[in-house]
């Protein structure tokens, strides 16, 4: 049975939600990550890499503000976690 329909209906549908979000990694250079025996996140080139890219972390932002994880305190001029308001 062919599924490549489905699939690429689904790729179509996820492009067209967040386009561009990714794409960014297409732009990766080679780097190492080697998710057996003793892996951590924190260890891997690919990671690293990707979470220093601006549009991945602006899309962090957004989802974590957006979710009210973290909000905006006018008073101190700071952002905070959502469980940690009211801290000092």
């Amino acid at each position: 049975m062919y599924m490549g329909a489905v699939g690429d209906s689904l790729t179509m549908r996820r492009k067209a939600h967040r386009p561009g979000l990714l794409d960014v990694a297409a732009r990766m250079p080679p780097l190492h990550h080697n998710p057996e025996g003793n892996y951590a996140p924190w260890r891997s080139e690919v990671v690293t890499w990707l979470l220093c890219q601006p549009e991945i972390q602006q899309h962090v932002f957004n989802l974590a503000a957006g979710r009210r994880l973290i909000q905006y305190d006018r008073a101190t001029g700071l952002w905070v976690g959502r469980d940690r308001r009211g801290d000092t």
